[in-house]
């Protein structure tokens, strides 16, 4: 696997207490010249990241900042606007994927059918927001969810056009796409795991849970099974994300459910070049 590495600082910020940079940058290669490119930019609380890719989905550039909170308004600007003159190279997609823990999935039609209904998400403490619904694959389903108008501002500013969408909902749409009939699936990032309860081929459950130690991890899952009274030795779990065989959260797994796969998510692939990489140890600090 390519080793990446990268430059480390800390800078001062008044708005942010701390903030860790991690910068990327390699020169395109002869099959990528004159071709367009990929922007990502991933926004949850503590990170801000900002991917350009190639179409083989091959990292060229990126900055990964970790701050403990969410951005303002001001930063975020100052930081797309700085890493965009830096690369300056022809962006063709860009894509803005939100991992805010709070949404919520519902019948299809839902949010129409209950305007005067509110949700309360609070993405952003004392923050004026935007309600997004998002249908999923099947049509049958919509995720609701927040975002900040800043950070809708911060995007209107670039000269680039946003497809936004919720990593629950990628995630959700694999699923989808395997047609799974009963089966519970994770996704495992850092500190917390995406979860979904599938029952004769329906999603009951869709959900970001945090996670601080394996037992922790067990326990939700094992929850789920019995919530919906599944029975681990004939229900099958699908495992994604930072999770191999043979690893000591797969053991434990596999301790309680007999049929533990490790699958490949393409969602945990295209928002976790970087931290899968940090926490791999396969960035280099220097």
């Amino acid at each position: 696997m390519r080793r990446y590495r990268h430059f480390y600082s800390i800078i001062n910020s008044s708005n942010v207490f701390l903030n860790r940079l991690y910068k990327y940058q390699r020169p395109l290669n002869d099959a990528e010249m004159g071709k367009s490119l990929q922007l990502l930019i991933r926004f949850d609380k503590g990170e801000w990241m900002i991917t350009l890719t190639d179409v083989e989905n091959e990292v060229i550039a990126f900055e990964w900042l970790e701050t403990g909170e969410y951005l303002d308004e001001q930063t975020m600007k100052a930081y797309l606007e700085k890493f965009l003159q830096g690369y300056n190279y022809d962006v063709g997609n860009a894509h803005l994927v939100i991992c805010g823990e709070q949404f919520h999935f519902f019948p299809s039609g839902f949010s129409s059918e209950n305007e005067d209904w509110a949700i309360t998400i609070n993405n952003v403490d004392n923050a004026v927001e935007r309600l997004i619904t998002e249908p999923l694959d099947n049509n049958t389903l919509e995720l609701i969810y927040s975002i900040p108008e800043s950070l809708i501002r911060v995007l209107d500013a670039v000269p680039l056009n946003f497809e936004i969408t919720h990593q629950a909902s990628i995630f959700y749409n694999e699923q989808s796409n395997a047609s799974y009939q009963d089966a519970v699936c994770i996704c495992l990032y850092r500190n917390y795991a995406l979860v979904q309860a599938i029952v004769n081929g329906e999603t009951f459950f869709l959900k970001r849970i945090p996670w601080k130690t394996q037992d922790d991890l067990l326990f939700e899952v094992m929850s789920l099974f019995k919530h919906f009274s599944m029975d681990p030795i004939e229900v099958p779990l699908y495992a994604g994300g930072m999770i191999t065989q043979g690893s000591p959260v797969f053991h434990l797994l596999q301790r309680y459910i007999r049929d533990v796969f490790v699958v490949e998510y393409s969602s945990f692939q295209l928002l976790s070049h970087l931290p899968d990489l940090h926490e791999n140890h396969l960035i280099e600090k220097v």
